[in-house]
């Protein structure tokens, strides 16, 4: 029985070896599937839920709104990319540069910026239960800024890294798109990690008080103005 030989590629040529899909296209098609009935099912609901605001006559502007909002957006542009995937997947990935990164950039800009809004509003729930009046507005103020400011930040960093780098580059092009990718990967990890650290520290303050406090917290879930 002659043992099997397996030719490798010579080092020196200069044709990659090709690659082939890591799952069978079956499964890539039920994975598709799966995911944009996921993200349209989550559209429809919190679409329901925006127009139950409308017609109950909830405040409009409040945090409630705008995480619904936020929601809404993100699956909406997930349900978009994902429906690329049943026959247009080679275009899925050679879209124009704004396109590109409105499908795949900016939902991450969007889950940061609910992260921060969730963290905002337990934050001045915070400030409302420790601090009298006046100092509660002017630190109500303060954390707004302090959340605005880092979900700037956290947007200006994914475009600009996305308007300066260059899909498809090799060579020196390749290493700085590389090194960009890094740069902005590295900024939204410590931004997601900071954000998590204050959130866990707004909630465990939040435990320390009195059960008082619950019903206080259980009738203003949600319904409180974002306007000073």
């Amino acid at each position: 029985m002659e043992a099997t030989v397996t030719v490798s590629p010579s080092p020196n040529s200069s044709s990659p070896t090709p690659l082939h899909p890591a799952v069978a296209p079956s499964v890539q098609l039920g994975f598709t599937a799966f995911y944009t009935t996921l993200y349209g099912g989550l559209f429809l609901v919190v679409y329901l839920q925006l127009w139950l605001l409308f017609v109950y006559k909830h405040k409009r502007w409040s945090y409630q709104s705008l995480f619904l909002f936020l929601c809404l957006l993100w699956a909406g542009l997930r349900t978009t990319l994902f429906s690329f995937y049943f026959h247009n997947t080679v275009e899925a990935n050679h879209l124009p540069a704004a396109a590109f990164w409105l499908l795949y950039c900016f939902p991450v800009c969007l889950q940061f910026f609910t992260f921060s809004l969730i963290n905002l509003y337990f934050t001045l729930v915070l400030l409302k239960l420790r601090d009298t009046h006046s100092s509660a507005t002017q630190r109500k103020q303060l954390a707004q800024c302090a959340y605005g400011a880092i979900s700037i930040i956290f947007l200006c960093i994914n475009v600009t890294c996305a308007a300066l780098g260059e899909r498809g580059s090799s060579g020196e092009k390749g290493k700085h798109t590389w090194k960009l990718v890094l740069v902005r990967v590295i900024v939204n990890d410590l931004l997601f990690i900071l954000d998590a650290v204050l959130l866990a520290t707004v909630l465990l303050l939040l435990t320390r008080h009195s059960r008082s406090f619950g019903p206080y917290l259980m009738s203003k879930v949600w319904r409180v103005s974002i306007g000073p």
